[in-house]
């Protein structure tokens, strides 16, 4: 008789390849990582489209715009999908060195083998992680010093950490990278017998780490340190959506199949076609209504990253400003044509690409930075018989809330009348976000930091050299921004 030998049956909660260091098993993790940060960003993209709908709900003026802000949110899928994947594939060649080393010198270290060759893969990587965020320290490197200083100088004494901040950033580096590696060679080994209720707990904290973090994001600082706290904030918790979801696919089954299994590869899809399309349509639609892009600007989390790199990226003159992604560029081949040039009556180009270009006619005398011809070939004006020039101004009120610029109740009807009979413009732009920039550049007819040049002359003492008595009237009288003296009037 003949005996034949059969294999046993694989089990389901083994890994598709015994060697984790094999080039095949290397590429489906890098795949895993992949698929898995493109769905965490569909994760991260709805928390943020939510949030961002609740907060916003009195500011967006019916489901329209609404649904305008959404489509814009959506490139949140794509950042979180580079930032995760990006991580989530060196995370797998970083594990390939450590396989790699274990395979050549394992068997030297006898039962500390597996910590060998986790520390040896571990000091590799941190070599190369180092080396590269000193190409870019803007990224990693310049924010952690910042951390360290400013809590050394605001919080508590940090000591000999605070002195030698280089040192202390090397050290943290390779304890990250020691822990990371740990935490990825884990996720893919074996299932034990408490794998499943271990997984579910990472994965709860990882979803922790996620809306912990976008929460203080979106609410603590807003807008302010941006690269020592905002943007690191963003990629680490776009990371651990990435690994709450790989903690999900071990509690259910092999990572690697469960990442890669048909329902999984339709939602990535998905949400990688939602990120596409908001890209698409911030490049074409971006101006499509002027308010939910002023909200969408200054109010989302994560979504504008990606069109600041996508302006940046696009701007081929070096001006600062695109043509595409409501940047305003009236043309991105010539780097003095931005929407921040002044205006050159009369040269038959719209430098600024805000209402055509200026004719000579509409040029009656001295606007600040127009050429010396242009002001030299204006006819002579008779002086106006006017005698009294009324300004009003209401500070912070929203131009889409007046029923005469189209809002859906009778909410203004005195402007309204009052507008009937002037000239409207529909179509205004702020020099600055706050009262006093704003302000200043409407009455010193500048831009940028022009506005603070005391050699231009004011509003007010312009009309006091004309012969008018100036006076300011303001409702709150303790007010710092907007006092007489301040703009040349004589008396209050």
């Amino acid at each position: 008789m003949s005996s034949v030998a059969h294999d046993a049956p694989a089990s389901p909660d083994a890994p598709d390849d015994g060697d984790s260091g094999s080039f095949r098993s290397l590429i489906r993790r890098s795949l895993a990582h992949v698929v898995l940060a493109v769905v965490a960003g569909g994760l991260v993209f709805a928390v943020e489209a939510v949030d961002r709908l609740r907060v916003l709900r009195v500011s967006l003026d019916g489901p329209g715009q609404g649904a305008r802000l959404v489509a814009l949110l959506g490139v949140t899928v794509l950042f979180v999908a580079v930032a995760a994947g990006t991580f989530g594939v060196a995370w797998t060649l970083a594990d390939g060195v450590r396989s790699a080393f274990d395979r050549r010198f394992g068997e030297r270290f006898g039962r500390w083998r597996s910590l060998a060759a986790l520390l040896a893969g571990a000091a590799v990587v941190s070599v190369v992680v180092r080396a590269v965020s000193g190409l870019v320290p803007w990224a990693l490197q310049y924010p952690a010093y910042r951390l360290i200083r400013r809590t050394d100088s605001r919080l508590f004494d940090l000591g000999v950490i605070a002195e030698y901040p280089k040192v202390t950033y090397t050290l943290i580096l390779i304890v990250a990278v020691v822990l990371i590696m740990a935490l990825h060679t884990w996720l893919f080994s074996d299932r034990g017998p408490r794998a499943r209720v271990t997984a579910i707990g990472f994965a709860v904290l990882g979803l922790g780490a996620v809306f912990g973090g976008y929460y203080a994001d979106s609410r603590i600082e807003f807008t302010r340190y941006e690269f020592m706290f905002h943007i690191p904030a963003e990629v680490l918790y776009s990371i651990a959506a990435m690994l709450a979801l790989l903690g999900i696919a071990r509690a259910i089954g092999v990572t690697e199949r469960v990442a890669l299994a048909r329902p999984v590869l339709v939602v990535a899809l998905a949400a990688l076609l939602v990120g596409a399309g908001s890209f698409v349509y911030g490049a074409v639609a971006m101006d499509g209504s002027q308010s939910v892009k002023a909200l969408f600007w200054y109010r989302s989390v994560i979504a504008r990253r990606v069109f600041q790199l996508a302006r940046y990226a696009t701007d081929r003159d070096g001006d600062g400003f695109s043509a595409m992604f409501g940047a305003g560029d009236p043309d991105d081949a010539s780097p003095k044509l931005h929407p921040m040039a002044p205006e050159e009556p009369g040269n038959g180009v719209d430098d600024n690409g805000i209402g055509g270009d200026l004719a000579l006619s509409e040029f009656p005398r001295g606007l600040h930075g127009g050429s010396a011809t242009a002001v030299a070939a204006l006819p002579s004006q008779p002086q106006s018989s006017v005698r009294n020039v009324l300004i009003v101004s209401i500070d912070c009120l929203r131009a889409d809330h007046l029923s005469s610029y189209g809002h859906h109740r009778p909410t203004s009807p005195n402007i309204d009348a009052f507008a009937a009979e002037s000239l409207l413009f529909e179509h205004a732009y702020a020099q600055g976000t706050n009262t006093g920039h704003s302000f200043t550049s409407m009455y010193r007819s500048s831009y940028a930091d022009d506005i603070f040049d005391d050699r231009i002359p004011t509003f007010a003492s312009e009309l006091v050299s004309a012969g008018f008595r100036a006076q300011f009237l303001n409702a709150i009288r303790t007010d710092a921004w907007l006092n007489a003296q301040r703009w040349g009037s004589t008396s209050r």
